[in-house]
């Protein structure tokens, strides 16, 4: 910075950056269903089956991608995208097993992040997500802290046990706090690929700190998600549902994670 500064008459100093270049390939997401004609005659007085199998089939490449938004590992699998837990490098803090702790109403593992993702120069975060697991955690960080007003003469039905954080005061702003399945998925999503998540997911997962617009991060469809009718089989109905898309990590420096977080079962 002393640099910058130059004496009357000369020039400033010269600074030639060095750009890398950066590329997120796209991948392919999809699954085919078929279903013959009989099943299809035998529920018509009850349900559309082909319609059933249809959003089945959409539910599986959602819920795949949001697995892998978190959990994708190229590495693993060569043909997935990266997920947060691989793309996010700068902003980490690991918190060895140990569980959220609390000041007041606020918690120092967030601030930390937040704290390091201003120090590269982010100015907002649009979510912190973490499982329904360490959710309930903040949630109780909270309820300590709150004061509560009762009337005498309230209804009964007012009266509410408990706290539902769903924003995080933080220095950069308030900041909305998401639960989400998929950060630390049970079963039948293993975490790793390979073995079990278990029936409550793993006993650490991660929170993720995540500004989605074009400094952050973004899901870029290169084809959206459609439905491609396949050749008739004899007495059949094939089709399958795909899309071509990728986890564009654009300011990786302006996101964050605290990972290995005790998460309760």
């Amino acid at each position: 910075m002393v640099a910058l500064f130059y004496a009357d008459g000369q020039l400033p100093t010269e600074a030639d950056p060095t750009y890398v270049q950066q590329t997120a390939a796209y991948k392919y997401l999809g699954t085919t269903a078929v279903i013959t004609g009989p099943m299809i005659a035998s529920g018509r007085s009850y349900i559309d089956i082909e319609a059933e199998i249809a959003e089945a089939a959409l539910r599986r490449i959602i819920q795949a991608e949001e697995w892998a938004i978190f959990n994708g590992d190229s590495s693993i699998n060569t043909v997935s995208f990266n997920g947060f837990s691989v793309q996010i490098v700068t902003n980490v803090v690991n918190n060895l097993a140990a569980a959220l702790t609390a000041t007041g109403t606020t918690i120092p593992q967030f601030d930390k992040i937040i704290k390091l993702i201003r120090l590269q120069g982010g100015t907002k975060l649009d979510a912190i997500f973490l499982s329904f697991g360490l959710q309930t955690v903040v949630n109780q960080i909270i309820a300590p802290a709150a004061r509560y007003f009762i009337q005498n003469d309230a209804n009964i039905d007012s009266l509410k046990a408990g706290a539902n954080v769903v924003s995080y005061q933080s220095p950069i702003g308030p900041v909305p706090v998401v639960g989400d399945f998929f950060v630390n998925a049970a079963l039948p999503y293993p975490i790793n690929q390979a073995g079990s998540s278990g029936a409550t997911g793993n006993l650490v997962s991660n929170v993720y700190f995540l500004r989605y617009d074009d400094q952050g991060c973004q899901m870029v469809d290169l084809v959206p998600i459609g439905r491609t009718e396949l050749a008739k089989i004899a007495d059949t109905v094939r089709f399958y549902l795909n899309e071509y898309t990728v986890l564009a990590v654009k300011g990786e420096p302006w996101i964050g994670s605290l990972i290995n977080v005790s998460d309760p079962a």
